[in-house]
């Protein structure tokens, strides 16, 4: 009987497209997120939600009525 996920090592990926994060509209994440776990076996992704750093604090990556985008 195969392992659940949550019984399987974590194989983490943290990607940053610093300082152009705008990179990340014109890729195919469709693509990209399965390249990452077919062709580099990664099972989970860290995701950037806000950019705290260079007094970005106040964007985010994700649509939100309280912060830009």
């Amino acid at each position: 009987m195969p392992e659940k996920w949550w019984e399987q090592p974590v194989r983490m990926l943290r990607v940053d497209y610093a300082p152009d994060f705008s990179i990340i509209k014109h890729l195919d994440l469709a693509e990209v997120a399965r390249s990452h776990k077919e062709d580099w076996g990664i099972n989970c992704e860290w995701v950037l939600g806000s950019f705290g750093w260079d007094g970005m604090g106040h964007l985010t990556s994700f649509k939100s009525e309280h912060f830009q985008q």
